[in-house]
């Protein structure tokens, strides 16, 4: 194959390149794909004979990308964004669009910010419909975005996103230790907390939660014994139980109102990011635009009246 045949190259060609510079795997990005993986290796393989260099090269038990294809990487993304973006005509009129505007997250552990986000969007179109879907696991974030299952999502920032996702902040908030003060005494010692049984949040998924990292960082350990992907059944759960929960405190004006919230020494070091994520290819989209410029310009701190937490007086029953 001639090295001119790089006007041949196409989008999904470039989108699985990069999918697989992200995975460090080509059964990985088969997998993302739904495609077999000779497929995905054949699509390489073209693409090394039109650039006219190598692109992997086996590491351990996972694949890395040369020095050349690092260097490719964000030329690609920008390539695959201006072509996905095409459709875009450039102007946009909210009232003769009648598409929904689709929001993802974990919607329980969200509620007030997405209230808001309602009720902004309704202020400038009453009638315009508002979906939210759940999210579940992070790993689906790319997945929401690149299929068009969503417009943005609303999720606690990780580590890393995935290449094809861009974000703006949204709010922070802090993480507390829910309890039932009619059962048990506040958690409020580092001790206290790490000798407690927890109840955790799990959508799924192989992304750990911030929580979680930080009781690795300080080398603590928790003897989880609940969990659910749904905020409101873990707290029927929780109910009456000794159990604790550590989660934003936000939730406290709302699904967790029942229930008291402390800080713990070991949480304090823990500020809950959240942003609004939406794929690359729509950066430039006039219709992401208007939806993301109303709800940036949101002051959640206000809204979420986001509280601070103190331990609950009292003592177990």
């Amino acid at each position: 194959m001639q090295k001119n045949d790089v006007y041949k190259l196409d989008a999904h060609t470039l989108r699985v390149f990069l999918k697989v510079c992200e995975l460090k795997s080509v059964s990985r990005a088969s997998d993302f794909f739904d495609i077999n993986q000779s497929t995905v290796s054949n699509i390489l393989d073209r693409l090394r004979q039109s650039l006219g260099y190598k692109l992997f090269e086996k590491v351990g038990r996972n694949i890395e990308p040369t020095e050349n294809a690092k260097a490719l990487i964000p030329r690609a993304e920008q390539i695959v964004s201006a072509i996905e973006g095409l459709p875009d005509t450039g102007t946009y009129d909210p009232k003769e669009d009648m598409r929904p505007i689709t929001l993802a997250g974990n919607l329980n552990s969200m509620m007030p910010a997405l209230t808001a986000i309602r009720e902004a969007i309704w202020a400038v179109c009453p009638d315009r419909h508002v979906r939210f879907l759940e999210l579940g696991s992070r790993d689906q974030m790319e997945a929401f975005l690149s299929y068009g299952l969503a417009d943005f999502l609303v999720a606690v920032r990780t580590a890393h996103y995935p290449p094809a996702l861009t974000s703006a902040p949204l709010f922070t908030d802090t993480t507390v230790a829910y309890y039932d003060p009619s059962v048990r005494p506040a958690p409020d010692t580092d001790e206290r907390y790490f000798e407690a049984r927890h109840a955790v949040l799990d959508f799924g998924g192989n992304v750990r939660s911030t929580v979680a990292n930080e009781v690795k960082r300080v080398q603590g350990h928790r003897n989880v014994v609940l969990s659910a992907g749904n905020v409101s059944v873990l707290a029927g759960l929780m109910r009456g139980t000794d159990v604790i929960a550590s989660m934003p405190s936000h939730l406290s004006s709302n699904v967790m109102q029942e229930f008291a919230c402390c800080a713990v020494p070991a949480l304090s070091g823990i500020t809950l990011y959240f942003d609004l994520l939406w794929h690359k290819r729509n950066t430039d989209s006039s219709r992401h635009k208007w939806i993301s410029d109303i709800i940036l310009s949101l002051d959640f701190d206000q809204r979420l009246s986001l509280p601070r937490a103190t331990a609950a007086a009292g003592s177990a029953a």
